[in-house]
């Protein structure tokens, strides 16, 4: 059996496609194949996630200085996605209903981040 939780707040529709995934072996080499590993500044998020993303103009935007701390230390089972008008945090894990409150504060700070210049993206 393969659990995953997922949380996921609203966030403009024309927002591209993004996704942060955990750095492993074999999915870093992938992404240096594909010559698909997005890099930002932040060394300890570099080491910690792969990045993929429609349109690299709004991963930078997105990917803030405040944003890349925040998600520097992320525990490893957790992967973030935008798409199709959300912003969603998955874990690859079942989660009982009284720890569901970390996630939940994370994925609303991790929205309360964002510059408010994106809420205009595609406008």
């Amino acid at each position: 059996v393969v659990a995953h939780t997922a949380i996921g707040t609203p966030v403009p529709p024309a927002w591209p496609r993004l996704s942060l995934s955990s750095r492993h072996v074999l999915a870093s080499w992938w992404a240096s194949v594909t010559g698909k590993d997005f890099k930002v500044e932040n060394e300890a998020f570099n080491a910690r996630w792969i990045i993929k993303t429609d349109n690299p103009d709004f991963a930078l935007l997105f990917l803030t200085p405040e944003v890349q701390q925040f998600l520097a230390d992320a525990p490893s089972a957790e992967t973030w996605h935008v798409a199709a008008g959300s912003l969603c945090w998955l874990a690859r894990k079942r989660l009982k209903p009284r720890d569901l409150a970390r996630p939940l504060a994370r994925a609303a700070d991790l929205r309360n981040l964002m510059p408010p210049e994106l809420d205009y993206w595609g406008a």
